[in-house]
């Protein structure tokens, strides 16, 4: 499917809004009704409380000792990755008032694992028949903004240059597929610009990146750096 049809399909998924951050469930009755957010609880009203739930609940998945074994040939000791993991929760907790550019809602929805591989269209026509795989679904802060690629924050800073831009050229072909898909995104809008507001905002980017990180995959890097950053933007 062209990335610009996949732009559309982001836009219109991006103007289905909801008043609360949480999941769409099925209650006993049939009827659909906001739930809880896996491993944090109730629907919330604003992103505060939820960064806090957050920050209460979450456990990254791998324990110091996988940690210490990944970062044996790793940039810096693992003393002060496993230190760097255990501080980001409470460092988000810290600036949770104030840490969402989406603070109330009415707040967009997130597929969650939004691919080509759950995009079904039509074998002849190519026509879109249906989005599938929405168990990870969400309304979640800054979740329509969710972006592969990786903050520079986050990353090794050998990998870019005094101005914050990618020495390697495959880094550089991803930022141009990035902003080629922001202009698509654009261009096929029709209610607002959310979205293409939210994947162009480095904040907000950020913000999504580190949650999705920390949160689903475990992942080693410097969510310090990342904080810090967040901090000076305020």
């Amino acid at each position: 499917m062209p990335r610009a049809a996949t732009g559309s399909i982001a836009d219109y998924l991006t103007s289905l809004r909801l008043p609360k951050f949480g999941t769409i469930v099925r209650n006993n009755e049939g009827r659909y009704e906001y739930g809880p957010l896996s491993g944090i609880g109730r629907p919330f009203d604003t992103a505060t409380p939820f960064f806090e739930a957050w920050a209460d609940s979450v456990k990254i998945k791998q324990d110091k000792e996988t940690i210490t074994r990944m970062m044996q040939r790793g940039p810096i000791p693992a003393e002060q990755m496993v230190m760097i993991i255990e501080n980001f929760p409470s460092q988000i907790e810290a600036i949770s008032s104030r840490l969402s550019l989406c603070n109330e809602g009415p707040i967009p929805l997130d597929h969650g694992d939004f691919l080509h591989s759950n995009i079904m269209v039509n074998g002849n026509s190519f026509d879109l028949t249906g989005i599938i795989e929405w168990e990870a679904h969400v309304q979640f802060p800054e979740g329509s903004s969710r972006s592969p690629t990786i903050p520079v924050s986050f990353d090794f800073p050998q990998k870019y240059d005094q101005d914050g831009q990618p020495f390697g050229q495959e880094l550089r072909e991803k930022w141009r597929e990035r902003r080629e898909y922001i202009e698509m995104v654009r261009l096929a809008e029709l209610k607002d610009s959310l979205l293409s507001a939210c994947l162009s905002s480095k904040r907000s980017q950020n913000i999504a990146y580190v949650y999705g990180s920390y949160t689903n995959f475990g992942k080693l890097g410097f969510y310090d750096r990342v904080v810090k950053e967040l901090e000076s933007k305020e």
